[in-house]
């Protein structure tokens, strides 16, 4: 994987909407080539801890 896109963790947000800006984003960032994973951390309800694991084991070039 080149780029890991996230959402952020927001513990007052009670609403589960897909973040439009990130999946473009995305989606130039495939077109220009980039292996790109995007991860929704209010939906999976991960924690920093569970993401600090996951970035550690999956190495991503470009965290954003």
């Amino acid at each position: 994987m080149d780029v890991l896109l996230l959402t952020s963790v927001d513990p007052f947000s009670y609403q589960i909407i897909p973040d439009l800006g990130l999946m473009y984003l995305a989606g130039s960032v495939r077109g220009a080539g980039f292996e790109v994973s995007l991860k929704d951390l209010r939906r999976d309800k991960w924690d920093y801890e569970r993401l600090a694991r996951y970035i550690h084991d999956e190495s991503p070039g470009m965290v954003g």
